[in-house]
């Protein structure tokens, strides 16, 4: 079998994303003069994109084992300089990333969570980074040498090795990869000592994460495989990306599904379609290979290491500016699996609040609400409110020359966030925003509806109040002409005075009819 002849080197690297909130402490904290109020979901959600926030973020400063990477930064430098990136993507998007310096105090600590893993996990190069919306990027880095494509598939399915059972995580989450990751992020906010002090913004505040920690609800939102193979062998020597691409489709395509069939003892790549689907080369060049799908990437770039490639944007040190500007893309590419991870969870409290808009609306029109009902329209309208704090700079987001600049960079990152599905995403929270906004415009026209009827009834009261007064005045200014003319021309029958009486009191239940019948007509 073809997939067993094929023997790659390079690195393995596992892009997984995690909803920070999830580790959030909402105990109930020690009121003390110097201490910020206890967070919220809903001021976490507030503050996310915010400029507070990023600035917040880049000023976190973990201890040992994290040491700033810079050669990451080095690279986004790099990017900006041979035009993959624009300043605005630098500026807004991009934050400091984090390594982890591997001990044998680590170790020990790891291998309480999980007695199998120290032995392996000291060959995974981890670094950890934010984003600007609240979530945790943990890059897990393997280098992988003479492995056929089968063993490095095998690494990505981890099929050698078993589960680490964790009692206070999920079992779909119980995989070496996301064990990692989570220890990881543990260890991080234990040495930025389990809070994010926010100083910007209206009020300052301290968001405080919890030490022991347990959810219900599943704590990552995305994973993505980067395949960055260095070197391919076959059976008459080096694979060129031309013959990976044409010569042995099927073995690409399994390699990129991460697929395995067991028959008869013997592993290999499932079979597949003569055109497999959405193995469209992404790269400028034949000699380059650059595979997207939603689930995984390929970069082969045999090139890099045999020959000088000179492009627009480079400035001397040929050879490094080209490894430069594939790392850039890589960079590129895990920047792009956040921001879809980010619009998914946007996405989902969209709906999450739509949720409410049935019975709200049905409470609406019956005009039965509550004081519940009207602390729930607030949290929907502040839900709301969060989530167009972030929605400009992710519609931008949808437009690649906003943050990529070189077209050929450009063509990447569109076809990736075409096979991630970002803006059929982008067009279900749009729909979602518009609708929740319709629901908030129709209960503020129903709301001062109500206000107007209110104020119609309370005028109606006090004109009948006044009414009153003023006829009680006009009967003693009756009586008063009434004597007065018994006095001046005689007497004046009852049969008149009772006449007059009573038209007068028929005038004022005509003028209470007709504004009783204007208020039903409103209602």
């Amino acid at each position: 079998m073809v997939e067993h002849t094929l023997l790659a080197s390079g690195r393995l690297r596992f892009v997984l994303v995690l909803n920070l909130s999830r580790f959030l402490d909402f105990s109930p904290a020690s009121e003390t003069k110097n201490q910020s109020p206890t967070q919220t979901r809903e001021q976490f959600n507030h503050l996310r994109g915010s400029p507070a926030f990023l600035a917040a973020l880049r000023n976190w400063k973990p201890g040992i084992p994290f040491v700033r990477d810079l050669g990451q930064d080095r690279i986004e430098e790099e990017g900006y300089r041979l035009r993959v990136f624009r300043s605005r993507l630098r500026e807004t998007q991009f934050l400091p990333t984090y390594r982890l310096e591997w001990s044998t105090g680590l170790l020990e600590q790891l291998r309480e969570a999980c007695p199998d893993l120290p032995e392996l996990a000291h060959a995974w190069t981890v670094r950890i980074r934010f984003t600007p919306y609240g979530l945790a990027v943990v890059l897990l880095e393997r280098e992988l040498k003479n492995r056929s494509l089968v063993e490095w598939t095998e690494e990505v399915l981890e099929m050698q090795r078993e589960r680490c059972l964790v009692e206070d995580m999920a079992p779909s989450e119980q995989q070496v990869q996301w064990l990692i990751a989570r220890w990881a992020l543990v260890r991080f906010l234990e040495t930025v000592g389990w809070e994010l002090k926010v100083s910007g913004g209206h009020q300052p505040c301290c968001l405080r994460f919890q030490k022991s920690f347990k959810t219900e609800r599943p704590l990552r939102l995305d994973r993505y495989v980067l395949h960055l193979f260095d070197t391919l062998q076959g059976p008459q020597g080096e694979v060129s990306p031309y013959d990976l691409k044409t010569a042995y489709k099927q073995v690409l395509a399994g390699l990129m599904e991460g697929s395995i069939l067991i028959e008869n003892h013997q592993k290999r790549f499932p079979t597949y379609p003569p055109v497999p689907p959405c193995l469209e080369d992404v790269s400028s060049w034949e000699e380059e290979l650059c595979v997207v799908t939603g689930e995984a990437g390929l970069v082969y770039t045999p090139l890099a290491h045999r020959g000088i490639v000179f492009f627009s944007g480079m400035h001397g040190r040929p050879t490094e500016s080209y490894l430069d500007y594939w790392e850039a893309v890589v960079r590129g590419f895990e920047h792009v699996v956040a921001f879809r991870a980010e619009t998914e969870r946007a996405q989902r409290r969209t709906v999450e609040l739509l949720g409410k808009i049935p019975h709200l609306t049905q409470r609406v029109n019956d005009g039965h609400i509550g004081r519940s009902d009207e602390a729930e329209i607030a949290s929907l309208a502040g839900g709301l409110s969060d989530i167009f704090d972030t929605l400009p700079e992710q519609r931008s987001m949808e437009i690649s020359a906003i943050f990529f600049r070189a077209d050929a960079a450009r063509r990447k990152f569109e076809i990736l966030m075409e096979r991630l599905d970002v803006p059929q995403i982008l067009g279900q929270l749009n729909t979602n925003v518009e609708q929740l906004s319709y629901f908030l415009e129709y209960y503020n026209d129903m709301r001062l509806q109500w206000q107007s009827q209110r104020i119609n009834t309370l005028a109606w009261r006090v004109g009948v109040v006044v009414l009153f007064m003023a006829s009680t005045s006009f009967l003693n200014d009756g009586f008063q002409v009434y004597d007065r003319w018994n006095q001046a021309i005689g007497p004046v029958s009852v049969r008149h005075w009772t006449l007059l009486t009573f038209g007068f009191l028929v005038f004022l239940l005509v003028l209470v009819w007709i504004q009783n019948v204007r208020i039903w007509r409103k209602k």
